[in-house]
C-alpha cells in the first residue's frame, strides 16, 4: 500500500494553520509574549481564551493521572487554539505549553463568541479550523492501526513531504505509541538499510519509495 493510500495533506502530528484566520482575529485579542515553560491552559481546565499563535511554538500534551505526558501535537505559526469554548462550555482534554518564545494574540471567549455571530466569513474559517483538527486526531487513530512500528514511523515521515524532518527519537516514540528506545532501534534498522539517515533531532529521508513499502 502506498504512503498516497494514507497521506490526506493534513499532518500527522502537526496542525495546520487556516490562512487567513489569524489575521482576520487579530483586531478581537490582546498581543502577548509568552516564555518556555509557561502555560497557556491547563487539563481539565475550562476553555476561557482563544489563543491564536502569531510565532513561535507550542505543545499539546496529555498529562495521565500518574503524571506521565504523552505528546499530541506541535503548535507553530497561524494555529489557533481554544476556538471549540466558541460553542459550548468546553473543558480542555490536552494541556498547553510554551516551548519557544512566543507572540501569541489573547481573545477572550465572550469577545470571540461575539464576533463568531456576527462574521459568517470568520465563522467559516473557525469552522475549518476545527474540522483540521479532527483531521489530525483521525491520522492519529489511523497510524495505530497499522500493524508494525516500523509502518508507523514510515508514515510518519512520509507526511512531512520533505526529505529533512525536524523530529526528536521522544517526539517520533509519542506520535507512533512506543518508547524512545524501541524508535531508536528501529532507526537503526532504516539506517543500515540506506532508506534514511539520522543526526540529533533531524531525520533525513534517502529513499521515499522504501519507506512507502513500508506501510
Amino acid at each position: 500500500m502506498s504512503s498516497s493510500d494514507f497521506t490526506t495533506g493534513i499532518s500527522v502530528i502537526r496542525i495546520a494553520p487556516i490562512e487567513g484566520l489569524s489575521l482576520r482575529l487579530r483586531p478581537y485579542g490582546n498581543p502577548r509574549t509568552f516564555f518556555p515553560g509557561e502555560i497557556l491552559f491547563q487539563q481539565l481546565e475550562e476553555i476561557r481564551s482563544i489563543f491564536v499563535i502569531e510565532s513561535g511554538l507550542v505543545e499539546l500534551a496529555v498529562v495521565s493521572k500518574l503524571g506521565n505526558t504523552k505528546i499530541i501535537t506541535n503548535c507553530y505559526d497561524g494555529v489557533i487554539l481554544g476556538e471549540m469554548g466558541l460553542y459550548q462550555n468546553y473543558i480542555n482534554t490536552s494541556q498547553a505549553t510554551v516551548i519557544k518564545k512566543s507572540e501569541i494574540n489573547v481573545i477572550p471567549i465572550e469577545v470571540g463568541r461575539r464576533e463568531f455571530f456576527k462574521d459568517s466569513e470568520l465563522a467559516l474559517l473557525l469552522f475549518k479550523s476545527l474540522a483540521t483538527k479532527l483531521q489530525l486526531t483521525t491520522n492519529q487513530l489511523g497510524i495505530m492501526m497499522l500493524e508494525s512500528i516500523l509502518s508507523r514511523i514510515a508514515y510518519v515521515l512520509l507526511d512531512y513531504h520533505r526529505s529533512e524532518v525536524q523530529i526528536t527519537q521522544e517526539k517520533l516514540a509519542a506520535a507512533v505509541g512506543c518508547s524512545r528506545i524501541t524508535v531508536a532501534r528501529h532507526l537503526k534498522t532504516l539506517k543500515e538499510r540506506g532508506i534514511i539517515k539520522n543526526k540529533r533531532g533531524v531525520i533525513i529521508v534517502l529513499n521515499r519509495q522504501a519507506l512507502e513499502e513500508l506501510i
